[in-house]
């Protein structure tokens, strides 16, 4: 019971935080228009020059609906590339519209 307990009060100490406000211009239409041509025409070849990839099981992915979770098995400093890379276009395209902490970051929202 003194288990129960003790995780009750820090369940209620860490509701006691103040609201974290992210920025909104990744949502912005300029960024949804800029954001597939910065992927494809300059963020992919680079990561490609570093990182070869194969990816199977995409085709699970067909008739999926969200709220769906990726992430990566592991921390490199460029997950965020590689699983946006590893996506298709579909699923790639809704991902970078959500929130994401970048790799590394230890921060919680």
């Amino acid at each position: 019971m003194r288990v129960v307990t003790t995780l009750e009060a820090m369940v209620q100490a860490g509701a006691a935080q103040p609201e974290v406000k992210f920025p909104n211009w990744g949502r912005s239409w300029w960024c949804r228009i800029l954001r597939p041509v910065l992927l494809s025409g300059l963020i992919f070849p680079v990561l490609r020059l570093f990182y070869s990839m194969k990816v199977t099981g995409r085709e699970n992915l067909k008739g999926l609906t969200g709220p769906v979770l990726f992430a990566a098995n592991h921390n490199v400093p460029l997950d965020n590339g590689l699983v946006l890379m590893a996506l298709p276009y579909y699923w790639r395209r809704r991902g970078t519209r959500c929130l994401h902490i970048p790799s590394g970051d230890t921060r919680r929202p």
